[in-house]
């Protein structure tokens, strides 16, 4: 679902679109099967070997990069990142050298995991077993890099999840601050205000233009 959220956020295909930190590929390919000329990068190189392996599509290629350092300038229509920035060591820099790889205009979309990421026991054992990075790229620090890097029409779109969540948790099993919400306001409107409140903190979708 969430990746589906993302693609219905794309600009029209065939465009040419750059999946950074892609991994073995999976989701390169399914921007492929919808029409997209797609290259998909990844830092490792046995994961670009295993990506070449076992995907194989006309417009579809993988290279092995530094999202950091993209070897590519004004090239790709929209650049995505499936949950895969909060790997890098600076956001900042790629960022920057997403805005360098994006033709004029072109479209960024990045689906990040949000504040307390980092130190979640997931990410604590992944860092300690695999030595990776593990950041936690809440929209609001998203958004603040991009507006100091110079991007514009920068929007947050809530993850989908986040309207089946909230809403289907029942109202005893909420907090008692949600609760005390409820008395006061309604419990529409806290759920509202409860959903309003995950753009800044929790996993989302950020979209903008180079």
């Amino acid at each position: 679902m969430s990746l589906g959220q993302l693609m219905a956020l794309l600009p029209p295909a065939p465009a040419r679109l750059l999946d950074l930190g892609c991994g073995t590929g999976w989701t390169s390919e399914f921007f492929a099967k919808a029409g997209y000329s797609v290259v998909g990068i990844d830092l490792s190189i046995d994961m670009i070997r295993s990506a070449r392996r076992v995907r194989s599509r006309s417009n579809l290629e993988f290279v092995v990069g530094d999202c950091e350092s993209i070897p590519t300038t004004a090239a790709f229509d929209v650049i995505t990142s499936y949950s895969s920035l909060h790997h890098v060591d600076n956001i900042s820099s790629a960022l920057a050298s997403c805005k360098k790889s994006l033709k004029p205009n072109g479209v960024l979309i990045v689906m990040e995991p949000g504040e307390g990421h980092a130190e979640s026991e997931n990410s604590q054992c992944e860092k300690a077993k695999y030595g990776v990075t593990e950041q936690s790229l809440p929209p609001g620090l998203i958004c603040s890099n991009l507006e100091t890097l110079g991007y514009h029409d920068i929007e947050v779109i809530p993850w989908l999840a986040f309207f089946l969540g909230p809403l289907s948790v029942p109202i005893e099993n909420k907090s008692w601050k949600y609760r005390v919400a409820a008395s006061l306001i309604g419990r529409k409107m806290a759920d509202f205000l409860e959903l309003y409140g995950s753009r800044s903190r929790g996993v989302a979708v950020v979209r903008a233009r180079a």
